[in-house]
């Protein structure tokens, strides 16, 4: 299957889900627990998928957010059209990351609080960093606040290389996690230390 598709294919699955998880850790006898949830939105495809990286390609460039997966689902951009840019090579690695987007977010336990200033140099803004063990590798999830509530959306994910983004970054573990389709309404706690 085309990289694209199956990346938007899998990402539309997500926007019926939600992440509740609740984390925490303890320092100098002070217990702190963090709550918060995940939320998925078509118009953040884009930029996760990297698609602003193409900027030689006029149909990736000129693309509206909202309308990403469509245009990927009907045909209109895709794999083998995105590989014609030079700057392919620096997202295809981010392209097979979102295609396994949901089994990362289902088995992912390592949790912090991002602090931009830890990390010199880098344009991410966000709250949350979420880094896993996946398919032999480091890879990393940056999360950021949605509105005024506790809503995270995903805002960047990649494999680690040589930099390590969660070197000075507020630790906690993972108490709580649990998956809704907002659907049906239907409830999986796929982990639970409370």
């Amino acid at each position: 299957m085309d990289l694209l598709q199956e990346c938007a294919t899998n990402y539309t699955k997500l926007l019926t889900s939600r992440y509740h998880i609740i984390c925490g850790r303890s320092k100098a006898g002070q217990k702190e627990r963090l709550a918060f949830d995940i939320t998925f939105w078509q118009s953040d495809f884009y930029h996760l998928a990297g698609l602003h990286k193409l900027s030689d390609l006029p149909p990736f460039r000129r693309l509206r957010k909202p309308d990403t997966i469509a245009k990927i689902l009907d045909g209109q951009l895709t794999e083998s059209l995105a590989r014609k840019s030079d700057y392919f090579s620096q997202i295809e690695d981010r392209l097979i990351l979102l295609a396994n987007l949901e089994p990362f977010l289902d088995s992912n336990d390592l949790v912090f609080r991002y602090d931009k200033k830890y990390a010199p140099g880098t344009t991410i803004e966000a709250n949350y960093l979420l880094q896993n063990l996946f398919q032999q590798r480091i890879a990393y999830l940056f999360l950021a606040q949605r509105h005024e509530d506790n809503t995270q959306v995903c805002k960047s994910f990649f494999y680690k290389k040589n930099r390590d983004y969660t070197k000075g970054q507020q630790k906690f573990a993972l108490l709580y996690k649990e998956k809704t389709n907002l659907t049906t309404g239907t409830t999986v706690v796929q982990y639970d230390k409370l």
